[in-house]
């Protein structure tokens, strides 16, 4: 199985937007959603995103920047950081392979600007992270190993060095001249939106931009060569519970739990010790699965919604190719 992971430089998380990246997830169906530049702070709320839980890295001093990252309810997930200080913007958090005892980091990535890049603060984040990795953000570099007609700088030759060398082991995934940047003057795309990857997860991917945005930034979606651990979430039920049977389950837990050992995590014990009342549960009470209307996922996106939207994705594409 892989992982998808779509990075995308939001520019701000006002209403429009918010309505639209809940389209964006219902169409896409990405498993880890990597969002920079969310202009939050600790005063704005969260929005909710159904079907996604949410790690959240505002910016402390200035207007603009934040960092926000999605992961389906089902994924278990750690925070690891709460801010890395620097001139960059870094968020982390792991998630656990399928399968393994292994946990794989996510590291969310804001650059500002060509000259802000801290190439310290950049490989302390890396090298805090023991495990396999994934780096995906906005990268606000050029150079010609991602965009063939770019000049590099001073800062853009340190990340290329650091790609390349061998005691890394990571590799660059998103394609050459891949256009992940819309400028919108002259018309002209460039890529300063990057994913890197450890190498053993990179075997196998695939990159694509899965649709236009309300920003100057596309969104763009890895499928990586891992599996993440999900959990078996319960459908809506009704439990049947009977207050005679409590005594019977409290043996069926108590039974359970005696097979249970002691795991190396928090998250691991609430997640074993809620199988087991589940599966106690099922055996004693039993349930009945409710039946829910379907409802619109992205509430206010109607067809006219969907009419200016194509609109638009239309007078950018001439934008594009009449320069």
């Amino acid at each position: 199985m892989t992982t998808r992971v779509i990075q995308l430089n939001i520019r701000g998380m006002g209403k429009s937007k918010v309505v639209e990246l809940k389209n964006l997830l219902v169409r896409s169906k990405p498993d880890i959603v990597l969002i920079q530049e969310t202009l939050l702070n600790e005063q704005k709320t969260s929005p909710n995103f159904k079907g996604y839980s949410m790690a959240r890295w505002d910016r402390k001093t200035g207007p603009g920047g934040g960092l926000m990252t999605l992961v389906k309810d089902n994924i278990p997930f750690k925070i690891v950081n709460d801010f890395t200080p620097g001139k960059n913007e870094i968020g982390i958090i792991s998630v656990k392979e399928d399968g393994t005892d292994n946990w794989i980091s996510v590291i969310n990535y804001y650059n500002r600007t060509a000259t802000d890049f801290d190439f310290k603060q950049f490989k302390d984040a890396f090298q805090k992270c023991k495990e396999r990795k994934i780096i995906a953000g906005d990268f606000n570099l050029h150079n010609p190993m991602w965009d063939s007609t770019s000049s590099p700088n001073h800062n853009s030759n340190l990340l290329a060095d650091f790609i390349t060398d061998p005691q890394n082991m990571v590799c660059l995934i998103t394609p050459i001249d891949l256009g992940t940047r819309l400028n919108p003057l002259n018309g002209k795309t460039s890529t300063i939106d990057l994913t890197i990857a450890s190498l053993d997860l990179s075997v196998d991917f695939e990159v694509v931009i899965p649709s236009p945005f309300d920003s100057d930034h596309f969104p763009v979606m890895s499928v990586l060569n891992f599996s993440a651990y999900r959990l078996q979430l319960m459908k809506s039920v009704s439990w049947k519970f009977r207050r005679e049977s409590w005594p019977e389950w409290q043996r069926e837990v108590d039974s359970d739990l005696t097979d249970v050992e002691l795991p190396s995590s928090v998250e691991e014990l609430n997640e074993k010790l809620t199988q087991v009342m589940v599966n106690a549960s099922e055996r004693v009470f039993g349930y009945v699965k409710l039946k829910r209307k379907s409802r619109n996922s992205t509430p206010g996106w109607n067809a006219a919604c969907q009419k200016a939207y194509k609109e638009r994705n239309t007078a950018r594409n001439k934008f594009r190719t009449a320069r």
